[in-house]
């Protein structure tokens, strides 16, 4: 598949990295091998967000599945959660086909270790892996020493909702009640969807997930009473603004007709070994793309203050009913703010950043209205700075529609990946994938 091809090369360097590191890992005592990984684990910030509502914790453990695979890196083309730790995942992958019963111990102590920097429990608990009940992430040996040992999940310490994060194609009822016993009452199973379409979800951000699991996962997650989360983007790597408006759009609609009983909204981060951060880092100056403002300078790879607004508006004037579900994701907005607030600063623009970050945090909450986002919209566009947005819309028309675009980015990728063999790549990606688009 093209965009599983594209995303393995932006991968290439830290695949190579990590075979070496891992082969180096294998040739070392697995207990020293441990005691390497826990001193690195005390240095890590395993803390991702804190407050009176909610403590989000991310547990130390091999990897995604759909990321790691076999040594060799792809996954999601807007993720690169590993990017920054090859040589430590390539040490607790080493040490888990070692000793599973080690590797256990390193995820319970990355838990120990980072409710030791809170101290205070909260009244929402996210503790979570990348796909919690996929036995190669969470194998028997690290359920029974994480969760099932039930220490860390007395009832002095228990909060009112316990979150946990997977794949919703790893989620089956059994799995799930597992889980469920250990952590209370009130759980939420979060997952990540990205875009409604289906086909956009697979062969752009290469989710490998299809609509029928999606639904299936929402009714499993019911049936065994628990709260259901879904994971939205806000931008799409490479998409004009005005297609990653509709694509939300549409996508909030499906996933609340389903029955979801809660939407978590990222606006789309420029992280280095992802699609939107390869089209910023090597692709910015492509004087094709700039010509439809596909890239645009420093803006490249994250969607304008202006579309995560008005992508919320959006939803609302459409279905106010909605945005009740809707929340903005505590992890993911915070660092899109600092690099937009970065880019801007001085300007007009920062002001409107300024302006939107107040209501946007007011968000991390559910059950906020309409009438919020309605307030900050209709403020932004008396902005100066506005005018701006809408000369680079103008500008992204001529991009055409949504093949079109796909078709353009497809054709200069393709050049900077495969000089010698880009027209086969771009005539396979158009006969063979493009043209389910829209079926």
């Amino acid at each position: 598949m093209f965009i599983d091809d594209v995303v393995t090369k932006i991968w290439e360097p830290v695949s190579d990295v990590y075979q070496k590191e891992y082969n180096n890992a294998l040739s070392m005592e697995p207990e020293k091998l441990f005691d390497l990984i826990i001193e690195e684990v005390k240095r890590v910030n395993t803390v991702v967000f804190q407050s009176r509502e909610l403590n989000m914790i991310a547990l130390v453990t091999s990897g995604c599945p759909h990321n790691v695979r076999n040594g060799t890196f792809s996954g999601c083309s807007f993720c690169d959660y590993n990017s920054t730790e090859t040589k430590g995942m390539a040490m607790i992958n080493a040490l888990k086909a070692m000793k599973p019963d080690l590797y256990a111990k390193v995820v319970r102590f990355s838990l120990e270790h980072a409710r030791d920097k809170i101290h205070k429990p909260s009244a929402v608990e996210l503790i979570t892996a990348y796909d919690c009940l996929n036995p190669r992430e969470i194998p028997e040996q690290v359920y029974e020493e994480v969760i099932d040992k039930g220490e860390m999940f007395n009832r002095k310490v228990r909060p009112f909702k316990s979150i946990f994060e997977t794949r919703a194609t790893s989620i089956n009822y059994d799995k799930i009640l597992s889980w469920k016993k250990n952590l209370g009452k009130k759980v939420m199973i979060e997952f990540g969807v990205e875009i409604g379409d289906e086909w956009m979800r697979n062969h752009w951000i290469n989710k490998n997930l299809s609509a029928a699991q999606v639904e299936k996962a929402i009714s499993v997650i019911h049936q065994a009473e628990c709260e259901s989360s879904a994971n939205l983007l806000i931008g799409v790597p490479g998409c004009t603004e005005e297609q990653s408006i509709a694509l939300f759009k549409d996508s909030v609609i499906w996933l609340a007709d389903l029955g979801v009983d809660h939407i978590l909204c990222s606006p789309l981060g420029r992280k280095e070994r992802t699609l939107q951060g390869y089209l910023h880092d090597h692709m910015r100056d492509n004087e094709r793309l700039q010509q439809v403002g596909l890239v645009c300078a420093g803006q490249t790879g994250m969607p304008w203050i202006f579309t995560v607004v008005n992508a919320l508006y959006a939803v609302g004037k459409e279905r106010p009913d909605i945005i009740p579900k809707l929340s903005m994701s505590p992890a993911n907005v915070p660092p899109y703010l600092r690099a937009t607030h970065a880019l801007y600063k001085g300007t007009d623009m920062e002001q409107c950043v300024a302006l939107a970050e107040t209501t946007l945090k007011e968000f991390y909450n559910v059950n906020q209205s309409f009438e919020k986002i309605k307030k900050l919209h209709d403020e932004l566009v008396k902005n100066p700075a506005y005018d701006q947005y809408e000369q680079m819309l103008q500008k992204q028309k001529k991009a055409g529609d949504l093949t079109d675009t796909l078709v353009l980015l497809a054709e200069e990728l393709s050049k900077t990946f495969w000089p010698m063999d880009w027209e086969s790549r771009v005539r396979s990606f158009r006969e063979t994938e493009l043209v389910y688009l829209g079926a």
